[in-house]
């Protein structure tokens, strides 16, 4: 059954789901609580809905000098990264190590149904509109059959939203990748190099919010998190170009070979917020991508994450939040907190401290302390009066970023 919005959301259509319970607005890792700064590096296994649990686990380490297929790796990151360098799709200077300037920012906002799922003339009209707007980028999540069957593929839906514009870059906030066979992945990684070169962000994610969507795939849940880094070093592998071979937990294969390998490289970027998420997006990625998170601790993790980045590459950290968009700010407040508390059935209050709203110009305030921390990367998720009004409104919060 069709899910209807609720009438307080009025024409918004920024939640990306079809029926009721389907996780998808924020994606795999990134929905859960937002615990307290003493449980802040409890495993990814903490989620929503309904309340908070965890079951401790952490990654399988690369151990130094390992060889990985024919790929070798160091102590803390394999030895393919993704280049941030040169210009990105639209033009712009790519960052560059230690460099804080505000033109790096990249604003999007989420992929509205209306995007995904219109005749091909109203999907190329948001795209338009979006880009017209002075918007980097927008992102999409992913699931498989999550609670009662919904679902959407991130990638298939970023390779659909990179043919609608060749200016438009998409964001995949996150993938469930252990869910997946890396191989696959990695072929499907580059023929959306192929044809839509530069405008793909990769992330990813080890999801968990429902223990049977992992299960019905053939997953112990329990092993997801050693999957998934797996998976990445399976993919950083591939993605090189060479021949691979690799003999592992979860694969045993030899000779795979993916080419031609993207150019420009796809940044992978790792959702979470603890402890374990921070350490996998040490090893395996060229950013981390946060939510739930104060500024403060944004900034620790940044820190932490910066010490190690090889080769002077510049990493692309990022944040994922819901925001909501009135003048009027006790409108801006409810019509927030209604859509978060109809979505993840939990009082606001859990998440009011993370979540701005009121005017693009507050919310822009309130996200400036993340961008001084060195987000470079801000997903946003608006619940407006309309999806018109949720995309001018993040990029008026863009414009403000902009600013000194």
């Amino acid at each position: 059954m069709p899910y209807t919005l609720p009438p307080h959301w009025g024409a918004t259509s920024a939640l990306s789901f079809q029926q009721t319970g389907e996780l998808l607005a924020l994606g795999g890792a990134q929905a859960r609580v937002p615990l307290e700064s003493s449980r802040e590096n409890l495993d990814d296994s903490t989620h929503l809905p309904p309340r908070p649990r965890s079951s401790a686990w952490w990654p399988n380490p690369v151990a130094p000098n390992t060889r990985i297929g024919r790929i070798s790796a160091t102590r803390s990151r394999v030895v393919y990264r993704s280049s941030l360098r040169g210009h990105n799709a639209r033009g712009k200077p790519a960052l560059t190590a230690n460099e804080t300037r505000p033109d790096q920012i990249l604003v999007g906002t989420l992929a509205a149904p209306e995007m995904l799922r219109s005749p091909h003339e109203k999907r190329a009209a948001f795209a338009h509109a979006i880009i017209d707007a002075g918007l980097d980028h927008v992102f999409v999540a992913d699931h498989v059959s999550f609670h009662v069957g919904a679902g959407m593929d991130g990638l298939v839906n970023a390779a659909t939203l990179t043919a609608l514009d060749p200016r438009l870059r998409v964001c995949v906030g996150v993938y469930l990748l252990a869910l997946r066979h890396p191989v696959t992945v990695a072929r499907q990684l580059a023929t959306i190099a192929e044809t839509a070169p530069g405008q793909l962000i990769f992330g990813v994610g080890i999801g968990g919010e429902d223990r049977n969507e992992i299960a019905m795939c053939g997953v112990d849940p329990k092993t997801r998190g050693r999957r998934t880094n797996e998976c990445l070093e399976i993919l950083h592998g591939l993605l090189g170009g060479e021949p691979f071979d690799h003999h592992g937990e979860f694969f045993d294969f030899e000779r795979a070979w993916v080419v031609p390998a993207p150019r420009p490289r796809i940044p992978i970027l790792i959702g979470g917020r603890s402890g374990a998420a921070v350490e996998r997006a040490e090893r395996y990625g060229d950013g981390w991508l946060g939510t739930w998170i104060s500024a403060n601790r944004f900034a620790r993790v940044v820190a932490q994450l910066a010490s190690d980045t090889p080769g002077g590459e510049a990493p692309l950290h990022g944040l994922q939040i819901w925001v909501g968009v009135d003048d009027d700010r006790e409108r801006a407040r409810q019509r927030l907190a209604h859509g978060m508390e109809d979505f993840y059935q939990t009082p606001f209050a859990a998440f009011e401290k993370y979540s701005p709203y009121g005017a693009p110009e507050e919310i822009a305030a309130f996200l400036r302390p993340y961008r001084d921390a060195g987000c470079r990367l801000f997903n946003i998720m608006p619940l407006a009066r309309s999806e018109a009004d949720g995309i001018e409104a993040v990029a008026e919060i863009r414009r403000h970023l902009l600013s000194p």
